[in-house]
């Protein structure tokens, strides 16, 4: 048995057999089926999830096998569509991709001797080949997919061949009729260590050699892609190819440059009172409390009574300076750094602590709420280009990062012209956080819970639940 002792209590996380490792990473079974659980078109409590060693990649992948309820020939089109969508929720719950999900009619999965679902049992099954045809949803698909490929496509042996290296790694019963524009990785078909055992199918199939600079998911994110990538392989020399390449980099290179263009050319900021009052609170040494709160007044800074600034601040207003507004008694540690841009809001309510070097960044039409009596440790930052909400009493520890958004990675444009996705964190009141946490876009925190230190929350934490871990897992409640 795996576990843990908290004040003299000792907590079964798991057994040590039953652990998966998938690239170094140590998942529980229990966490996955927890989520099985959940789903409607599932019989709760009658799934298994086991590890498989993949010997070509040398890690583990991961196996589910579950029970439907409904197993009507009419439900197979929604249960096709299950199996992605089943995929994408466990990956975003527990950041973990699902290599094979198997489904069967009731009462197929075989119980141990204290009559429990036995991952065991079914794993030795799964392994000795007993579920290869036990349900087929996707029955003469594979003649059907092929069909279409052949109608789509002068070189039929070709695209054949790309099938082929697709459905040696991914079970036939996983795949729905593949498009050729579908996106096989963001659809949940391939993933990132799946990709590598596709280059060498790839490879062994139509006996070339993909040079490593090709080894980029936008050459083999479709059917399409990947017949286009294996067409420019085979019709051309090696040093045709390098110069096909060196034209992509310059290419890029180009592209950056007029990045870099357009940073340079953006016009400067206007010089108002609140960028001569901003100049002055960051050059100047410590001025006092009541300094301070005149000079934000001046600046146009929303300050209630009683602000204390317990040293240094820096500021950046890039966007409106009445979007910050302080509560009354509100305490500001050292070098507290407050930057808005474009619409970005900042808001501090009553008896808000900061601790040093907190940063508070909002920006677009972003938003960040702290309510009553919440306290920041030190060095933590909160960066909101979407809407960021902690609620009242909430204990925030030294160096916590919370961001709402999610910073694009192409790399044409330099970082600052990366696009952003922007969403929204809930953390509610008394919640406490421990040191070193990230909190990641689009998470919910219940109502008293308390997330462990080194932790990542990406998703929703229950109230009165503790956890910990990276993806943060639930292991207790208060």
């Amino acid at each position: 048995d795996i576990g843990f002792f908290n004040n003299n209590n000792l907590y079964i996380t798991g057994r040590k057999k039953d652990l998966i490792i998938v690239g170094g990473e140590n998942i529980y079974p229990e966490d996955i089926e927890m989520i099985l659980n959940e789903e409607d078109f599932l019989i709760p409590g009658r799934n298994v999830v086991f590890g498989v060693m993949n010997e070509k990649l040398g890690t583990e992948k991961i196996v589910i096998i579950a029970e439907l309820k409904n197993t009507e020939e009419e439900q197979q089109q929604l249960i096709e569509n299950h199996i992605f969508l089943l995929k994408q929720k466990i990956f975003n719950r527990l950041n973990v991709n699902i290599s094979e999900i198997i489904f069967c009619p009731h009462m197929n999965l075989k119980k141990g001797t204290a009559g429990k679902i036995s991952r065991y049992l079914n794993k030795q099954d799964y392994i000795n080949g007993r579920f290869e045809n036990n349900y087929n949803l996707l029955k003469g698909k594979r003649d059907k997919c092929n069909a279409q490929n052949n109608s789509n496509n002068v070189n039929n042996n070709q695209n054949q061949n790309i099938m082929d290296a697709i459905t040696e790694i991914v079970p036939l019963k996983n795949l729905k009729v593949i498009k050729e524009d579908r996106n096989i990785f963001t659809h949940g078909i391939i993933d990132s260590f799946s990709f590598t055992e596709l280059i060498l199918n790839l490879e062994k199939k139509f006996a070339i050699k993909i040079p490593e600079n090709f080894y980029r998911f936008e050459n083999f994110e479709t059917i399409t892609k990947i017949n286009n990538t294996i067409s420019l392989l085979q019709s051309r020399k090696s040093d045709q190819l390098i110069e096909d390449n060196n034209k992509i980099e310059e290419e890029v290179t180009k592209l950056r440059l007029e990045s870099l263009k357009r940073l340079k050319s953006r016009a400067t900021y206007s010089v108002g009172k609140s960028k001569v009052v901003e100049l002055i609170i960051n050059k100047m040494p410590f001025l006092g409390s009541s300094i301070y709160r005149v000079l934000f007044k001046i600046a146009g800074i929303k300050i209630g009574k009683n602000v204390q600034f317990l040293g240094k601040i820096y500021l950046k207003i890039r966007g409106k300076a009445a979007n910050i507004i302080i509560g009354d008694n509100v305490i500001l540690g050292k070098n507290v750094d407050i930057r808005n841009r474009e619409n970005g809001v900042i808001e501090l309510r009553e008896r808000v602590y900061l601790d040093d070097d907190v940063r508070l960044v909002a920006a677009r039409d972003g938003k960040i709420e702290i309510g009553f009596g919440t306290e920041i440790g030190k060095l933590s930052m909160i960066t909101s280009g979407g809407t960021t909400i902690i609620g009242e009493f909430v204990m925030i520890s030294y160096n916590v990062n919370i961001n709402s958004s999610k910073h694009g990675i192409e790399r044409t444009l330099f970082v600052k012209e990366q696009p952003h996705t922007h969403g929204r964190i809930d953390i509610a009141n008394d919640v406490w956080i421990g040191s070193g946490a990230s909190i990641l876009i689009n998470s919910k925190i219940g109502e008293g819970a308390v997330v462990s230190s080194n932790s990542l929350v990406h998703g929703e934490i229950p109230a009165f639940a503790t956890c910990l871990g990276i993806p943060a897992k639930v292991i207790n409640f208060r």
